[in-house]
C-alpha cells in the first residue's frame, strides 16, 4: 500500500465516522429539544414529557420548567365546588369584535390553553379622564378599561377563570389587550367543569 493510498483510506475512514455520529445525533441538540446524548435545548423543553429524559437532564428540565411556571394563586380555594359561571352582562355593539381580539391575544400568549369561552362580567367600561402635568406642560388623558373573564380548561374536572383587560385610549381610539395575567397580583378563580355554562 502506497503512502497516498494509506492517506486516502484514512480520510475515507474519518468521513464514515463523521457520517455515523451525525446520523445518530450524538452530541447534537435539534429542534425537538433532545439529542442522542440526552442533551436538551433549554429554550424548547416539553414540560409534559420530562420523564422521557435521562435522570440528570430531568433535574435540569424540571428546574427550568419551574422557573417558567405561572405564579398565579387560586383566590377561592374554599369555594371551588360552588363557584358559578361568571355573569355575562356587557351588551355593547363591539362585544363580538372585542372577544375575538382577546381570544387571539390569549392564544398567542398561551398556545397550550384550551379556552372554553369568555365572560364580559362588567356591564360598562370604566372611564378615567384627567388633566396631568409634567415639568413643561399640562396634558389630558382619557382612557377606559373593560375587564373580561377568560375560561380555561384545567384537566378533566376544573376550569380556571383568568382576567383579561381591554384598554382603550379615548383620545386616539387605540385599543390594547392585556392578557399577561397569570401572576400573583391578579385574582384567579377555579370552578368545577360541570358547573360551566357556555
Amino acid at each position: 500500500m502506497t503512502c497516498f493510498t494509506r492517506k486516502l483510506t484514512l480520510i475515507f475512514g474519518v468521513f464514515l465516522l463523521a457520517v455515523f455520529f451525525l446520523s445518530t445525533g450524538t452530541g447534537l441538540a435539534g429542534p425537538g429539544g433532545k439529542s442522542g446524548s440526552g442533551r436538551i435545548d433549554l429554550n424548547n423543553i416539553d414540560c409534559d414529557n420530562i420523564d422521557k429524559l435521562d435522570k440528570r437532564m430531568q433535574i435540569i428540565a424540571k428546574r427550568k420548567c419551574q422557573q417558567n411556571k405561572p405564579s398565579f394563586v387560586i383566590s377561592n380555594k374554599a369555594t371551588v365546588n360552588s363557584e358559578p359561571t361568571p355573569a355575562d352582562v356587557y351588551s355593547g355593539a363591539d362585544k363580538s369584535e372585542l372577544g375575538k381580539m382577546i381570544e387571539k391575544a390569549w392564544k398567542q400568549k398561551y398556545p397550550g390553553d384550551t379556552v372554553l369561552g369568555l365572560r364580559f362580567h362588567m356591564k360598562n367600561w370604566k372611564r378615567d379622564a384627567n388633566l396631568k402635568a409634567n415639568s413643561t406642560s399640562v396634558y389630558a388623558t382619557d382612557t377606559s378599561v373593560l375587564s373580561v373573564s377568560v375560561m380555561v380548561k384545567d384537566g378533566d374536572r376544573h376550569v380556571l377563570i383568568f382576567p383579561a383587560y381591554i384598554n382603550k385610549d379615548n383620545l386616539d381610539g387605540s385599543i390594547n389587550i392585556g392578557v399577561d395575567t397569570k401572576k400573583s397580583q391578579y385574582i384567579v378563580k377555579k370552578m368545577l367543569l360541570k358547573n360551566w355554562k357556555p
